[in-house]
């Protein structure tokens, strides 16, 4: 749905993102809005109205959770939730 935005700019958070190899690969590809700014802006003109971006799945298959030895690791899970 969003992929043209991809092109255009390089939006993170993504759902194209799950997983910090992936997000380096990800930001390390050119985008329009640098390569070709003359371009992004005829594809920014074709917008009407407001773009929202929910991404569930970025970094879906990182660990976030706090290192087990970090004072933040040792509070309740429910804490982080």
């Amino acid at each position: 749905m969003f992929a043209w935005m991809a092109q255009v700019f390089r939006c993170v958070p993504t759902d194209a993102v799950p997983n910090n190899k992936i997000l380096r690969e990800y930001m390390s590809r050119p985008f329009m809005a640098t390569e070709e700014p003359m371009l992004a802006c005829e594809e920014l003109r074709k917008i009407r109205g407001f773009l929202v971006q929910f991404p569930f799945y970025f970094l879906s298959e990182e660990n976030l959770y706090p290192s087990i030895n970090s004072k933040e690791g040792m509070m309740p899970v429910e804490l982080w939730t």
